[in-house]
């Protein structure tokens, strides 16, 4: 009886370990998330800061074309678009 809970209790501490080390990794991948998005928030803020100037905005373009901010390249699109749009209704 005594060694049957001595048993049990050492299979719940492995598993408690093993529940820890799991979250340990969840908590690791996550702050690596936080990360990517906190770049990602930053390049996308500095793309709408700059967007408006045509010079830039091509940069930004090309800066968006890279693989790492492939994501921003739709986001760049439709400002670029907004912006002529509102050029092109400035001139008439």
């Amino acid at each position: 009886m005594f060694d049957n809970q001595q048993k049990k209790t050492k299979q719940l501490q492995q598993f408690n370990q093993q529940l820890l080390v799991a979250l340990k990794e969840v908590q690791d991948k996550n702050q690596q998330l936080l990360q990517k998005v906190k770049f990602q928030s930053q390049q996308l803020f500095k793309l709408l800061r700059n967007v408006w100037l045509p010079k830039k905005s091509r940069m930004f373009m090309k800066d968006c074309m890279k693989e790492e901010n492939h994501l921003l390249l739709p986001v760049a699109n439709r400002f670029l678009k907004r912006r002529r749009k509102i050029v092109q209704s400035n001139k008439n």
